[in-house]
C-alpha cells in the first residue's frame, strides 16, 4: 500500500518500517525524488534506530550528491556510519579547495564550513577555552547555511560557553532560541538544566488575555514545565487576542509536540504559525516546515494577482 503523504513523518516502528521498504522500493526503481521524501521521513523521525537513521541518511546524501547538492549532502553524513560514507565525504571535501580556517570573527558560509567551525569549537571547548569556543559556536549560530538542527546545537552550545564566562545575559538568548528548534532528548533537557542557572526571563504581556497567556506560556516551557506551557498556550488559542499571538502559541505547541514525536499534530500547528505568527516564530515555523517535512510556504502573490490553490 502507498504511503498517502511521503512529506509526514513516521510516528511508530511500523510506519518506519513501511518507509524504509517504499524507500528501498523508489530508489530500486529509478525514482531518486520519491525516495528523497521517504527516506527524509525517516531521517527526520527521533523514532528511528541508529541503524535505520544512518541509512536513510546515507542515501538522502547520495540523492543530493546526484542533484549536485553537495553541502546539503554533508550535513546528511554526519548521521551515517555506511560503507562509503568516509569516501563519499571526501568526495564532496575534495570539490573545494583552500576551506577557510576557522574563525570566530568570521560567519561560515556553506554547511561544510560550519562544521568545521563546530569542530574546532569542540576541541576548544574540550581545551577550556571558553572564549574561543563561544566566538565560534556563536559565529555558526549567526549562520544562514545550516539546518535548523546543527543551528539549534551551535545556539545551545554558544549558550553553555557565555554561561562559563558569566555573560549570562546573551546566554539566555541563545538558549531560548535553540530550546524549541532541538528535538533530541538529551539536548532539550541540557537546554533546560542550563535556563534553570540563567533564570528565565520572560516578559510579562498585559495587551490582551492571549498575550498574557502566551508570556506565561513560554515562562513555563523554558523552566521545563511542559504541562503548564501546554495549558498555557493552548488557552491562548481560545482568549481575546490578535492572530498574531495566536499563531506564536501554535508555534510552541508545534515545538513541543515534535519534541513528544506527535508528528502530525506538530505539523497542524508549525502550518498554522507559518501562516500567522509574529515574528520570530513566523520565520522560525517556516524553517521547521522546510527542513521537518519538506513543505515550503508559498510566497504571496503580488497585489492583483489571484493566489494558488
Amino acid at each position: 500500500m502507498a504511503i498517502p503523504d511521503p512529506h509526514a513523518i513516521p510516528e511508530t516502528d511500523a510506519d518506519l518500517a513501511e518507509y524504509l521498504h517504499e524507500a528501498d522500493a523508489a530508489w530500486d526503481a529509478g525514482d531518486p525524488d520519491r525516495a528523497y521524501l521517504l527516506y527524509h521521513g525517516v531521517a527526520t523521525s527521533r523514532v528511528a534506530n541508529g541503524e535505520q537513521l544512518s541509512k536513510a541518511s546515507y542515501r538522502l546524501a547520495l540523492i543530493l550528491h546526484g542533484r549536485d547538492e553537495h553541502d546539503v549532502a554533508l550535513g546528511y553524513l554526519l548521521n551515517s556510519h555506511e560503507p562509503g560514507t568516509d569516501d563519499l565525504r571526501r568526495s564532496i571535501d575534495n570539490l573545494t579547495r583552500n576551506d577557510p580556517t576557522p574563525d570566530a570573527n568570521t560567519v561560515p558560509t556553506t554547511v561544510e564550513q560550519a562544521i568545521d567551525w563546530l569542530s574546532a569549537a569542540s576541541k576548544a571547548r574540550d581545551a577550556g577555552d571558553w572564549e574561543k569556543a563561544a566566538g565560534l559556536f556563536s559565529a555558526v549560530a549567526h549562520s544562514s547555511a545550516p539546518s535548523p538542527p546543527m543551528l539549534a546545537s551551535a545556539e545551545l552550545r554558544a549558550a553553555e560557553a557565555l554561561h562559563h564566562l558569566g555573560r549570562d545575559d546573551e546566554a539566555r538568548e541563545w538558549a531560548e532560541k535553540a530550546l524549541p528548534n532541538l528535538s533530541a532528548a538529551d539536548f532539550v533537557k541540557q537546554t533546560l538544566d542550563l535556563l534553570k542557572k540563567l533564570g528565565v526571563h520572560v516578559a510579562d504581556d498585559h495587551s490582551s488575555a492571549a498575550a498574557e497567556q502566551l508570556a506565561d506560556g513560554k515562562r513555563a516551557y523554558e523552566s521545563g514545565d511542559a504541562a503548564g506551557a501546554r495549558k498555557y498556550f493552548e488557552a491562548a488559542l481560545h482568549l481575546d487576542g490578535p492572530a498574531e499571538i495566536k499563531g506564536s502559541a501554535q508555534y510552541y505547541l508545534g515545538a513541543m509536540d515534535y519534541q513528544d514525536k506527535h508528528y502530525a499534530a506538530a505539523r497542524n500547528h508549525v502550518e498554522a504559525a507559518a501562516s500567522t505568527a509574529a515574528e520570530p516564530e513566523r520565520a522560525w515555523a517556516e524553517a521547521m516546515l522546510q527542513w521537518r517535512w519538506e513543505e515550503h510556504v508559498p510566497e504571496p502573490a503580488p497585489a492583483g494577482e489571484p493566489q494558488a490553490h
